[in-house]
């Protein structure tokens, strides 16, 4: 599978560019829809096989759209073009009858990323409720003649209210004082999984695409991949920093001949594809990602 979905804003992809031979088409799959109601939209690519390309996940911003999910679609590739398309589920709560909206995918390049923005689609919502008249004749209305007062009981107790809320109050400050450190640890501990599968799973799926075709492009992108979820997980900038920067900073003897490698193979075209070499940047990861769980659930 050929498809290429990654965290966008964090490789800095956002020039509004248009890239020759890079064919984006991006339709609803239906006209109109009621507010709150799911929709589909799917977006299709047709570029060369030999590009790399990143297309929106969930950290897009949709707007007046909140992205709900979405569906993936094989790589189709024939004559040396390529054929991406996925179906985005999307939900409006905005009240304008019509919205509009634009995907981009975005062409990697070897400093950064171009992005190639498909034509408006627009959609139309239908009303649910209607304006009614701002009167209406007494005759017209079901009425009936009482002019008696009728005593309706207060039934607001703000003395129990504010007991309640006390209580309430006092309850949550006291369970955040006994279990808070033991809420964020789990929170940080379930972000921390969440991060690595998500990176595993990404790596993995590249890796498989570079040894069945291998470019210097596939490749150097996936060492974009490692980088950013380095990043992420230890916050150091290793999107920014070189190779001899980053073994400064992680001086372990695999990682600095794994990166030896890629750099050869990538800026150099010195020696051929080894899967051992990217392996090794995976195996980092892992060890990184068990030391700072460690630290967090013992911390």
């Amino acid at each position: 599978m050929k498809r290429l979905i990654l965290v966008m804003l964090t490789v800095g992809c956002g020039a509004n560019v248009s890239a020759q031979s890079v064919a984006v088409r991006g339709q609803f799959l239906t006209d109109s829809v009621s507010v709150g109601q799911p929709v589909k939209y799917a977006l299709t690519v047709r570029y060369p096989s030999a590009f790399l390309l990143l297309m929106p996940d969930s950290t897009f911003k949709f707007e007046p759209f909140e992205w709900s999910g979405r569906t993936y679609f094989p790589t189709h590739t024939e004559n040396g073009v390529s054929l991406d398309s996925l179906v985005y589920q999307l939900t409006s709560f905005e009240i304008d009858s019509i919205q509009t909206l634009a995907v981009p995918v975005f062409v990697v390049n070897k400093q950064d990323c171009t992005a190639v923005w498909p034509e408006n689609d627009t959609l139309f919502f239908s009303k649910r409720v209607f304006q009614l008249p701002d009167s209406l004749s007494a005759n017209a209305l079901p009425l009936r003649t009482n002019t008696d007062y009728w005593k309706v009981p207060w039934q607001l107790n703000t003395i129990l209210i504010a007991l309640a809320l006390i209580v309430t109050v006092v309850g949550l400050t006291i369970v955040w004082l006994i279990f808070g450190k033991r809420i964020r640890r789990y929170w940080r501990l379930r972000k921390l999984n969440r991060q690595h599968l998500a990176f595993v799973r990404q790596f993995n799926q590249q890796l498989d695409q570079l040894q069945f075709a291998y470019s210097v492009t596939r490749a150097e992108g996936l060492v974009v991949v490692w980088k950013n979820y380095m990043e992420q997980l230890v916050g150091q900038p290793f999107t920014k920093l070189t190779t001899k920067e980053i073994l400064q900073r992680e001086k372990e003897g695999d990682l600095g001949e794994a990166l030896r490698a890629t750099d050869r193979l990538i800026y150099g075209g010195i020696g051929s594809f080894e899967e051992s070499a990217f392996a090794r940047l995976r195996q980092f990861s892992e060890s990184k990602f068990e030391q700072i769980r460690n630290q967090v659930q013992h911390g």
